[in-house]
């Protein structure tokens, strides 16, 4: 996807700053699911800092509605007082999109920086699952999702993720009996999803795979991802945190491990190659694959 214009952002930003100008704009980083847009723009004799978060076309494919559904969820979000950049406005001119407050802070895939911010981060999980669902809108399934994941057997599994193993367990287990009420789920919480400052947990970030569904999936997403980049401790660390501030039944946790595991099948290669990238030339695809491997045997036998 191309960079917006900048008559496009100006545009935007007028359309709900009236009389605003853009300074200047430089991108964020993002992925296939949107372009992000940072801009300095002048406002009544005052200069402040707004994202444009361009929604991707393969998220509209799949959803026409993502630009209106996420502007909704972000502002039942920044509502509760969850840690986030609050929306200011969503349209489908001149492209879907959402303009967004800017949070000064940095994301950090740093070991010893995740380590120490383990408790702010489970905590702000825990805030997730409690908000209200109405607010939020009508959110996917997540379950639907597993279901489609599931039946959607790839021709060539990924040994070098279990798959066929990973897979087996699944279908023996799916589908589970509800052992907790469905809640709110951010659907990617991991530590790239999350911007600090000076020590603070200050913005939970891309809202896009918002679901409802057992909280035990946000759970297992974020211990897998606290394995690969501080290690098995630091994610029963992060679990025990967790279910000291949720009323949570974790006996399932095993199966949503599971899944979780699903999620590089198919991918290690791109997941290893960006890990320079973002600051871990350590976890390479043979660390990755080790530590992805230690997981699954974990939730296979049921820890």
């Amino acid at each position: 996807m191309k960079d917006p214009g900048v008559s496009a952002l100006q545009a935007i930003v007028e359309r709900e700053l009236p009389g605003a100008r853009v300074l200047r704009s430089w991108a964020l980083a993002g992925g296939v699911s949107a372009t992000t847009t940072a801009l300095e723009v002048e406002h009544e004799g005052a200069v402040r800092r707004l994202v444009v978060r361009r929604i991707g076309e393969p998220t509209l494919a799949a959803n026409p509605h993502a630009a209106s559904q996420e502007f909704a969820v972000r502002r039942a979000v920044a509502a509760a007082g969850i840690p986030t950049s609050a929306p200011l406005a969503w349209s489908a001119e001149p492209w879907p999109h959402l303009l967004l407050d800017y949070v000064e802070g940095h994301t950090t895939l740093e070991a010893d920086a995740i380590l120490a911010g383990l408790e702010p981060m489970a905590d702000a999980l825990a805030r997730i699952h409690a908000l209200e669902l109405e607010p939020l809108g009508a959110l996917p399934s997540y379950a639907a999702e597993v279901d489609t994941k599931l039946a959607q057997v790839p021709d060539q599994l990924d040994a070098r993720a279990q798959e066929g193993r990973v897979r087996a367990a699944l279908a023996a287990a799916w589908p589970l009996a509800a052992r907790n009420p469905a809640v709110a789920l951010h659907g990617d919480f991991w530590p790239g999803n999350l911007l600090w400052r000076e020590g603070a947990l200050v913005a939970v970030l891309d809202w896009e795979d918002a679901a409802r569904g057992d909280p035990l999936a946000d759970l297992a997403v974020a211990r897998l991802d606290l394995t690969f980049v501080a290690g098995p401790e630091a994610a029963r660390a992060f679990t025990a945190r967790y279910a000291s501030q949720v009323d949570v039944d974790l006996e399932q946790l095993p199966v949503w491990d599971l899944f979780a595991a699903l999620r590089p099948a198919g991918h290690f290669e791109e997941w290893a190659a960006v890990m320079p990238e973002i600051g871990r030339p350590d976890l390479d695809l043979e660390r990755m694959t080790a530590l992805h491997g230690a997981f699954v045997e974990r939730a296979l036998g049921g820890s």
